[in-house]
């Protein structure tokens, strides 16, 4: 997991990555039925070609607008923050 903040310690988080599969954007967007799986690797295949993230190649591709990509995106970033620490819950109860 890797996490960015704005502004350094103080500032607001911006930015969180994990490898894990169902904290990608284009899964949650399929989880949730905004996307197909052909748009999603289209969009994926189109950002690699860009160098481009997959979010701003899905809003320019009238996939979404920017209210859903800053929506999706938090939802992603509480996702991978939120899973560690359900983690270290458990193994404490234990």
């Amino acid at each position: 997991m890797g996490l960015f903040r704005n502004g350094g310690e103080e500032g607001s988080i911006i930015f969180a990555t994990s490898s894990q599969k169902k904290f990608r954007l284009g899964d949650l967007l399929r989880n949730d039925g905004i996307i197909s799986d052909d748009q999603a690797k289209e969009c994926f295949e189109k950002s690699q070609q860009l160098g481009e993230i997959i979010g701003k190649v899905m809003v320019t591709e009238g996939l979404m607008n920017q209210e859903m990509l800053d929506k999706y995106s938090l939802l992603q970033v509480e996702n991978i923050l939120y899973e560690p620490l359900m983690q270290v819950k458990t193994i404490n109860k234990i």
